[in-house]
């Protein structure tokens, strides 16, 4: 009897592992579909929360609206003409690093190009619109770096995509979380996605006149942002 019990054993062992797998195997397959279903869900809130930033930023642009808090600390924004008033008087300067003017841009909106020599156009300005105070310095693309003359204390933004090699750049910048603001996005003309926004305060009349060198071999998009 105990012969055959092993036997039993022996070939109902199989079985039972083979169930076993099965049983495995499908709630495997549950939880994979679970959690496509789930990214599946987030995907599509994250499309139409992007959607609605940019009604909201295209609604901005038409209402030409300035989000930009004044110093009374009362929650109130400032004053169009006094917002543009200190962006047109920001930037004297600007040109490449190789030496070609630069356009100034106190009002870039949704639709404007990226870069004078270049397609590709911003299907958001994210967190660097004009409502919030941000002037654009748009250079070549193909000669990216710049030199400005500033006006007046200012921070500047430097937006970067991603760097295909280990050579340092702007290393004394600060990085910016990315959680603290939203990027620009792009459609058409190749421009590459954001990677990476390093950020520079310059306070001091010794610091206006800013150079932000070319960049090394492997990093393809430069744009500035003050």
């Amino acid at each position: 009897k105990e012969q055959e019990k092993e036997k039993q054993m022996a070939k109902d062992g199989p079985v039972k592992m083979v169930a076993a797998d099965i049983i495995n195997e499908t709630l495997r397959k549950k939880a994979d579909e679970k959690k496509a279903a789930k990214a599946a869900e987030e995907k599509v809130q994250a499309e139409v929360n992007k959607k609605q930033k940019r009604a909201n930023e295209q609604q901005a642009e038409t209402n030409e609206t300035c989000q930009i808090m004044d110093k009374t600390g009362l929650g109130n924004f400032m004053d169009k003409s006094e917002v543009m008033a200190i962006m047109k008087d920001t930037v004297a300067e600007a040109s490449t690093a190789s030496g070609s003017r630069c356009q100034i841009s106190t009002r870039t909106v949704i639709g404007d190009k990226v870069f004078i020599d270049k397609n590709g156009t911003f299907a958001s300005l994210g967190d660097f619109s004009t409502a919030r105070g941000f002037v654009f310095i748009r250079g070549n693309r193909a000669e990216p770096g710049y030199k400005l003359t500033l006006s007046r204390p200012s921070t500047l933004y430097v937006i970067l995509s991603q760097m295909k090699g280990d050579d340092p750049y702007l290393g004394s910048w600060d990085i910016l979380d990315e959680t603290e603001m939203t990027n620009p996005e792009f459609e058409a003309g190749g421009v590459p996605d954001v990677a990476e926004v390093r950020r520079k305060v310059f306070k001091t009349l010794e610091s206006r006149q800013v150079s932000i060198p070319k960049p090394p071999p492997g990093l393809d998009m430069v744009l500035l942002f003050v």
